[in-house]
């Protein structure tokens, strides 16, 4: 009884079949094949009905939206990690995309995939005169979740014999999970076990 007082017995449950439709993450590559000197040159990023604009610039700040312009004789793959640099300095599309960057070849390529499966998340890219810098691919949109209507897990606690302890049934989340606390069971089976005891001493 002492061990158990006050301690939560907590069980954590997953299940696999809690959506009617499990949903899709979004997910977008660009290539990037040249380098662009020129400042003044924008590309556009949305998703969720926001506008991202990236312009291309010698100089720097804390926007989160500037590109550097490619210096005499970088390469395209020096330039591209420039390029990735400057995706992941932009807080929104960290906040909500794994971004990774490679190379391959003489190319440099940056994918973007959303950490949460929702339509709300696809992307779209335009690009309004950065050099070297194209989609590559098709863009993979998001898709949602769609759950099962009422969808819970039960829970049930058994003593060795198989006799019902107790049992709850708790809603899930948007992970198909669901967290239960068994030790109010564990308690009173406990407080019953010793009356039991008690009785036969007596």
């Amino acid at each position: 009884m002492i061990h158990f007082a006050g301690n939560p017995i907590l069980l954590y449950v997953n299940s696999n079949n809690s959506a009617i439709n499990p949903g899709q993450t979004a997910f977008m590559t660009l290539d990037v094949y040249a380098v662009c000197p020129m400042p003044n040159k924008t590309l556009k990023i949305s998703f969720g009905g926001r506008d991202f604009i990236f312009v291309t610039s010698a100089g720097t700040d804390e926007s989160g939206l500037i590109i550097p312009v490619a210096t005499t004789g970088q390469s395209v793959t020096a330039w591209g990690q420039t390029v990735f640099n400057a995706f992941t300095q932009n807080y929104d599309l960290l906040s909500n995309f794994n971004i990774l960057g490679w190379i391959s070849g003489s190319r440099y390529y940056i994918s973007f995939e959303s950490k949460e499966r929702s339509a709300a998340y696809t992307m779209s890219f335009v690009n309004n005169g950065i050099t070297g810098i194209e989609l590559y691919g098709a863009i993979r949109p998001g898709i949602d979740i769609v759950p099962q209507p009422s969808f819970g897990i039960l829970g049930r606690v058994m003593d060795e014999s198989h006799r019902l302890i107790g049992e709850d049934i708790k809603p899930v989340d948007a992970t198909g999970s669901a967290w239960f606390d068994f030790s109010e069971y564990f308690m009173a089976f406990f407080q019953s076990w010793n009356y039991n005891v008690l009785n036969i001493l007596n």
